[in-house]
């Protein structure tokens, strides 16, 4: 409805993204130079961008054909070089030398993945997009999609007062996005048992990242099922 409420909603999006060092300047288009950033908020942003997908499929387009302008071919040459890259955005201004907000579809081991690279302060957007396409090119030996923790696993083990000990196992595998060469860092909790909690009843989970599977008690090694 006007510019003050564009700037209000605006900065109230961006706080409530977690982008708290990014500010909306006087004006709606971003030239102003009261409009400030970090690449590190950038990338945020650009993440939560090809979240819509209405947002990611316009990156995405090498031209487009606009009614009275005519056929528009996108700045970002990336396009037609690397089928993987979607986007997002060229900019240059005097302010703010060359930039570029790289976005791309990142495949491992069958799996895919959004990945974003900011380069801010290039003397010009052309070197800005050679920059982010060799740092984006670098994660191709490091980032990885694989298995952390093979299933079987016993992550955990109880000592008995009988003198005997009981495991908590995990039944499924966990796969995550990982950086090769990694030591892995699982995340383990337990509940306490007594000689009553029964055989492969369900007694904590075992996490990396966001992935998160059920771990089971195991007696004298048996083997059990979890959902």
């Amino acid at each position: 409805g006007s510019l003050e409420e564009y700037s209000k909603y605006a900065n109230d999006m961006v706080e409530r993204y977690g982008t708290t060092q990014t500010t909306i300047g006087n004006d709606a288009s971003g030239f102003d130079p009261t409009t400030l950033s970090t690449s590190d908020d950038m990338a945020l942003l650009s993440l939560k961008a090809l979240e819509n997908p209405v947002i990611s499929e316009i990156t995405s387009q090498q031209k487009a054909d606009i009614p009275l302008a005519g056929t528009i071919y996108n700045s970002n040459a990336l396009l037609s070089k690397d089928s993987g890259i979607i986007g997002i955005k060229t900019g240059e201004t005097v302010e703010a030398g060359g930039n570029f907000l790289l976005g791309a579809k990142y495949e491992s081991n069958g799996e895919s993945q959004n990945v974003v690279v900011v380069v801010f302060g290039a003397d010009e957007a052309k070197n800005a997009i050679i920059d982010s396409y060799t740092l984006y090119k670098s994660i191709s030996n490091s980032l990885t999609y694989a298995e952390i923790i093979p299933a079987g696993t016993s992550v955990a083990e109880y000592k008995l007062l009988n003198g005997t000990t009981a495991r908590a196992v995990n039944n499924q595998a966990i796969r995550a996005w990982t950086w090769a060469g990694k030591v892995s860092d699982p995340k383990v909790s337990v509940n306490s048992i007594t000689s009553q909690t029964a055989n492969c009843s369900e007694v904590g989970a075992v996490s990396y990242g966001a992935v998160s599977v059920p771990v089971a008690l195991s007696r004298d090694n048996q083997t059990c099922q979890t959902e």
